[in-house]
């Protein structure tokens, strides 16, 4: 019977979701928690899905799942699940009202 892990991350490769896997891992132990990847199948993102495999790797967490959000497609409206909006770009340097918008991602 396989183990039941004390602690979920939702680990999207960022740096709250990693800060969240640290404090799992403090608290319960790495042997004890589990990383979801949130994913889709159209590859829009490669460098979260390397950061989560490198987060995981470097806490030592073994427990990993994909949880596919393809359904959102049905939404519409998010960078991550529509192939014709473009991912932004960093825009810290940009002039603005940063924070004004709810991101396309």
């Amino acid at each position: 019977m396989a183990k039941t892990a004390n602690a979920i991350v939702l680990l999207s490769g960022g740096m709250d979701s990693a800060w969240c896997a640290a404090e799992a891992c403090a608290q319960h132990g790495a042997a004890n928690v589990a990383c979801c990847m949130p994913a889709t199948d159209s590859g829009r993102n490669p460098r979260e899905a390397r950061a989560f495999r490198e987060i995981a790797d470097f806490y030592g967490v073994t427990q990993r799942l994909m949880v596919k959000l393809d359904h959102f497609r049905a939404i519409g409206g998010s960078a991550l699940t529509d192939g014709s909006i473009a991912v932004p770009e960093n825009g810290l340097s940009a002039s603005g009202g940063h924070g004004s918008e709810i991101p396309v991602t």
